[in-house]
């Protein structure tokens, strides 16, 4: 989704998981590291950008999720 506030991508560039802006409560998002159909995803890095449409800001970073 276009209007998303935060897009988090698998290290092949995938769209894993998308949070829409009335998703995001407060700013803050906790994603539990499943992806857009409820799957939890395997071991590795993902990387995520944020965008806040009203001051033009973004950020980008990325996690590692660690499966035993």
């Amino acid at each position: 989704s276009e209007n998303s506030a935060v897009k988090i991508f698998s290290a092949s560039g995938e769209l894993v998981r998308s949070f829409a802006r009335e998703q995001v409560p407060g700013a803050q998002v906790i994603w539990d590291g499943r992806d857009n159909d409820g799957k939890l995803v395997p071991s590795g890095v993902y990387f995520f950008m944020a965008y806040i449409e009203e001051t033009g800001v973004s950020k980008a970073g990325k996690v590692a999720v660690i499966r035993r």
